[in-house]
């Protein structure tokens, strides 16, 4: 098994959306409690999105939600990938969108929180949704 060093190095520093999928799909695949249901949404569906691609997006999300939503459901999972386009002082950042389905409510997750008092821009970007 390789350590952390070697893998921050095979992907430049940068977590992969492929990384985030296998991660998505292995906790689909083995969720820590089996009374929750989740859905994990493709890491390329917030690309799309924003990039306003409709035809990818449907494909990644919308035949996703229609397939897998009903009412048994507890969460949706989204991870957001905000480019060095868009912020290029700090480059590629993830982070996570959580909608829970009971309730009707989205919760954002931030590693990178900002300073009390500022704005973060990264939870700003959630309101696309």
């Amino acid at each position: 098994m390789p350590d952390c060093n070697s893998v921050l190095k095979f992907f430049d520093n940068f977590t992969a959306s492929e990384v985030i999928d296998f991660n998505s799909k292995y906790l689909k695949e083995n969720p820590v409690n089996k009374n929750i249901k989740c859905i994990f949404v493709s890491s390329l569906a917030w690309t799309h999105l924003k990039a306003n691609q409709t035809k990818c997006l449907k494909r990644v999300l919308h035949d996703v939600l229609e397939k897998d939503l009903a009412d048994d459901i507890n969460y949706v999972f989204l991870p957001m990938n905000t480019s060095k386009s868009a912020y290029p002082s700090e480059g590629f950042h993830w982070t996570l969108l959580v909608l829970n389905y009971k309730k009707q409510t989205f919760q954002h997750y931030n590693n990178m929180k900002p300073r009390k008092g500022s704005v973060d821009k990264f939870y700003e970007e959630t309101r696309i949704l």
